[in-house]
C-alpha cells in the first residue's frame, strides 16, 4: 500500500539510521520526543531500553514511521503500509537477531499474539530470521514488573554471548590490588561469603549511588558481613 494509501500519510516520519548491526530493535511507533528529534527510541521508554542494551550493537526502528493520533496503537492498515519499510530495515541491517519490542512489533514481525507468553523466547520466521519478543519498556514505566523486562534482557545477552550469558558492563572496572582501593575516595561494598569459607570474598560489586563509576573487587578478604558504604584515604 505504501505511504500514499496510509491513513497517516503526510504526517512527519521518523526513520532509523540504517547500518549493519548485530541487533535490530523494532518497537511500536514514534512518540512525541521521537517525532521532535527524528530519532527512534529517545523518549522515556526508549531511554530505558537503550540503557538496558548499552554496549550492544543495536539499530533502533519501529513498525510504523509516523506517530498515530493521541499515541494510540497502530492499526492493521498502518502496519501493512509500513511493512515494506520494515523489510528494508531487515535487509539493510541484516541482524543476527531482531527484537520485537512489545505486542505490536511481535504481531507485525511474526504474526503471533501474546507478548507475555512469548517474551524472551526465540521465534524463527519463514525467511530464517530470528526474532526475540521482549516486554516493552513502557509497560515497566506504567507499573509492570521490571523483573519480566530484565529477564528478557538476560535471555538476549545469553543468546548473544552464550559462554558468559552477559556482555561486559562499560561502567564496571575491576580493582585487582590495594593501590586501586587507596586511589578511590568512595566505595560501596557488598561482600559475598559462603558457608564453606566464611569471610572470603570471591567478588564484591560496588554499586555506590554517590560514586560516578562502579568497580568490582577481586580477591580481598574481610570478616564484615552485609553492605556498607565507606570512604577511604
Amino acid at each position: 500500500m505504501g505511504c500514499e494509501g496510509c491513513p497517516l500519510g503526510g504526517t512527519p516520519r521518523v526513520t532509523p539510521t540504517l547500518r549493519p548491526a548485530e541487533i535490530l530493535a523494532v518497537g511500536e511507533a514514534p512518540g512525541a520526543e521521537e517525532v521532535e528529534k527524528g530519532v527512534p527510541f529517545v523518549g522515556p521508554a526508549g531511554r530505558l531500553l537503550r540503557a538496558a542494551l548499552e554496549g550492544m550493537d543495536v539499530v533502533y526502528a519501529n513498525t510504523i514511521q509516523c506517530r498515530p493520533p493521541e499515541n494510540r496503537t497502530p492499526t492493521k492498515e498502518e502496519i501493512k503500509a509500513c511493512a515494506p519499510a520494515v523489510q528494508s530495515y531487515l535487509d539493510a541491517v541484516n541482524p543476527r537477531i531482531t527484537l520485537a519490542v512489545g505486542a505490536t512489533a511481535l504481531k507485525a514481525l511474526t504474526g503471533r499474539a501474546g507478548i507475555l507468553k512469548n517474551a524472551g523466547k526465540l521465534i524463527v520466521r519463514e525467511d530464517g530470521r530470528t526474532v526475540m519478543p521482549i516486554i516493552h519498556p513502557s509497560w515497566v514505566l506504567h507499573g509492570g514488573d521490571i523483573r519480566r523486562f530484565d529477564d528478557c534482557i538476560k535471555s538476549l545477552r545469553a543468546w548473544i554471548h552464550p559462554r558468559h550469558g552477559q556482555i561486559p558492563d562499560p561502567h564496571i572496572r575491576k580493582a585487582t590490588n590495594r593501590d586501586h582501593v587507596q586511589r578511590r575516595p568512595l566505595w560501596g561494598f557488598d561482600w559475598e561469603t559462603s558457608a564453606l569459607s566464611r569471610g572470603k570474598a570471591a567478588s564484591c560489586p560496588t554499586p555506590c549511588p554517590m560514586a560516578k563509576q562502579t568497580w568490582s573487587c577481586m580477591g580481598f578478604r574481610t570478616r564484615t558481613r552485609g553492605s556498607s558504604c565507606a570512604r577511604t584515604g
